[in-house]
């Protein structure tokens, strides 16, 4: 006796009767056409079923965990930016300061420059003056006066 779910083999077709093989059994016969089904029983589909079922739970245990990990991760690069950012806000305001304080020290570097020189001239003018001061007294000494 045949029962439903059962799967076969059929071996040949005469009119609307097929010839047989049962695959665990290996015995053989002929059954109308209309006996036959094409697809999986549902004993069979629902054993894939639930296989695709615990590999799709396994994947998205995978993917929640993946999730979750990126998201950590986002979140600790996102305190990492906002560290960053504020570190950036810290250096352009100690920069600007610097720059306010470069522009007075370029004009106090003008200044001593300009100073510098007034001073090699006054120098070398007091050498004149000193040597011709020192001529005169050699006169003055000498009785030329």
């Amino acid at each position: 006796m045949l029962f439903s779910g059962r799967p076969l083999e059929v071996l040949s077709t005469r009119g609307e009767w097929n010839q047989v093989k049962v695959s665990d059994s290996g015995k053989a016969g002929w059954v109308l056409s209309r006996f036959l089904a094409t697809y999986l029983p549902w004993e069979a589909q629902a054993k894939k079923l639930q296989e695709d079922l615990v590999s799709l739970n396994a994947k998205l245990n995978r993917l929640q965990k993946e999730f979750s990990d990126e998201s950590q991760q986002r979140q600790g690069l996102a305190a990492e930016l906002r560290q960053k950012t504020k570190e950036l806000e810290t250096l352009s305001k100690q920069y600007s300061e610097l720059k306010k304080g470069a522009e007075g020290y370029v004009g106090l570097k003008t200044i001593l420059e300009a100073n510098e020189n007034n001073l090699k001239a006054a120098q070398s003018e007091l050498r004149e003056v000193a040597a011709e001061n020192e001529a005169l007294r050699s006169l003055q000494r000498n009785g030329c006066f």
